[in-house]
């Protein structure tokens, strides 16, 4: 039989075909506007939440060195591209940027340690699912790379010392050791 044959209803098959899809058409724009949200999160995933790290800084005046924690965190934030866009005693507030994604967080820190905490995002799909959020792979990625920058410059740190006179002691060493070496 050919594609114009009689369906049993009196009618040729394919218009019983385009009658169909006609009928079809509004149940699936239905469910592309249901799955749409779950679509625009298919990239996201679990969001990392740093728990406390606790940490020395190499070099530190002491361990009640507050100072030096934060110039640990300024420096990691800087070299892998975050803004500070607010500095509170004990709270660092910073900004990731790429393209039209970004994300801010608060790093808590003492001289014993640091946290960072999420503070809002755009274009990174944050959403709160259950107990635990999910955000753009991009957030996870920004947060870890910011993480281990903080204990790497920690691990390497030696903080800015003044001598009683305000000359920073390791910008006078080269001049102390000229000196030494020219007396002898």
């Amino acid at each position: 039989m050919s594609n114009d044959a009689l369906n049993g209803t009196g009618a040729p098959a394919r218009l019983c075909v385009v009658r169909a899809r006609h009928a079809l058409a509004p149940v699936l724009v239905s469910l592309a506007v249901a799955i749409g949200p779950v679509a625009a999160h298919a990239s996201a995933q679990t969001m990392i939440e740093p728990d406390r790290v606790e940490l020395s800084v190499r070099g530190a005046e002491s361990a009640a060195d507050v100072g030096a924690m934060r110039r640990v965190i300024l420096q990691a934030a800087l070299h892998r591209r975050w803004r500070l866009t607010q500095d509170r005693p004990g709270v660092l507030t910073l900004e990731a940027t790429a393209g039209d994604h970004s994300a801010t967080v608060d790093v808590l820190y003492d001289a014993a340690g640091f946290q960072i905490k999420y503070r809002s995002s755009t274009a990174l799909d944050y959403a709160a699912a259950g107990d635990r959020p999910v955000i753009h792979p991009r957030y996870n990625n920004w947060i870890s790379s910011l993480s281990n920058e903080i204990r790497r410059q920690a691990s390497g740190a030696v903080p800015q010392r003044r001598r009683a006179d305000g000359i920073d002691a390791a910008a006078a060493a080269p001049e102390a050791s000229a000196a030494s070496g020219a007396s002898l």
